[in-house]
């Protein structure tokens, strides 16, 4: 954000939030809030003027600027999982505004593609699912499992090396598939039993109401894959 904002010879008083900004990148949380506060009330109050000068840059500004606020909310509150998930929620709606109409694919983590709550949690994909998103009724989630398989978890010390085993093998319907390294089941389809009842297949998060797809509808089950490796 600070290479958009400093790129452009710019008046006002947005220099002196610039300087503000970097000379308190290390600041306290608060001290940070109130950066970010400045930088977005000169931005909205003087709008046309800035808009002027960033063009396309402008969105792209506020939002970062909005969202680096939305981090700190995020990691200092006490409902880590529902203040994300919102945040989330009206990120995805403020971008979509501007792009054309058409399908959006994303890429999450398995708990943010359940389209149900649960527990006692509006996920990302439930919130498109059933707020006024304009996408209810228009969303697909696939999910995620592993059978026997290493992934790879990097950290500022060393990297790391694990299992991961997601997949629940003891499900009846599953026992008697020829299973590849990669298989794509459709729970959708007429007359599947996941329609009908809460078969979950994975070995944790527990939905306790509803069928299995009002989750997801898709599961694509991965075995045996090894872990990246760094580069």
């Amino acid at each position: 954000m600070r290479d958009c904002l400093t790129k452009n010879n710019l008046g006002g008083q947005l220099s002196d939030y610039i300087s503000k900004y970097i000379d308190k990148e290390n600041g306290t949380n608060e001290e940070l809030k109130q950066v970010y506060e400045w930088i977005n009330e000169e931005l909205v109050k003087n709008e046309d003027y800035y808009k002027k000068q960033l063009e396309e840059d402008y969105f792209n500004i506020v939002h970062v600027n909005n969202n680096l606020w939305n981090k700190l909310e995020v990691y200092t509150s006490n409902n880590f999982n529902g203040t994300r998930s919102i945040r989330m929620y009206e990120n995805f709606l403020s971008i979509s505004k501007g792009l054309p109409e058409g399908k959006f694919f994303g890429q999450l983590g398995l708990s943010h593609v359940f389209q149900r709550a649960f527990p006692y949690m509006y996920w990302f994909a439930a919130q498109l699912q059933n707020g006024d998103s304009g996408f209810k009724e228009r969303v697909l989630s696939i999910v995620y499992a592993y059978d026997n398989c290493r992934y790879f978890y990097p950290t500022d010390r060393r990297n790391y090396e694990s299992d991961i085993n997601t997949w629940d093998d003891s499900i009846e319907e599953f026992k008697y598939i020829n299973r590849d390294a990669y298989t794509i089941f459709k729970l959708n389809n007429a007359g599947s039993p996941f329609k009908e009842n809460l078969i979950w297949p994975l070995k944790h998060k527990f939905p306790t109401s509803g069928v299995t797809t009002d989750y997801f509808q898709y599961l694509l089950l991965i075995k045996n894959s090894k872990a990246m490796e760094a580069f």
